[in-house]
């Protein structure tokens, strides 16, 4: 049986690698919307580094939360409560 700490540190680190990939993923959308539906001008540059903060702390956020479901769910089974015996009155 393997160890529980190993579990969570490989599940953490999937979970670095997803936020990496779904920050490149939207990063990427973001920036193709704002090239296909902004005019050229140089207020297209300022929206998109505007919007690429919002994106960065939205991705954050989001990645750490399922995280920390996640971890909760999977320290609750390594754990698990049995039923309580009950007291001979």
């Amino acid at each position: 049986m393997a160890d529980p700490v190993t579990g969570i540190i490989i599940g953490s680190c999937i979970f670095i690698f997803l936020g990496i990939v779904a920050y490149c993923v939207i990063d990427n959308y973001v920036k193709k919307s704002f090239q296909s539906n902004a005019p050229k001008l140089n207020s297209e540059r300022t929206l998109y580094y505007e919007n690429r903060g919002t994106v960065i702390v939205s991705v954050i956020i989001s990645v750490i939360g399922m995280w920390l479901l996640w971890v909760t769910c999977y320290m609750h089974q390594m754990y698990p409560l049995i039923t309580p015996i009950p007291h001979s009155h």
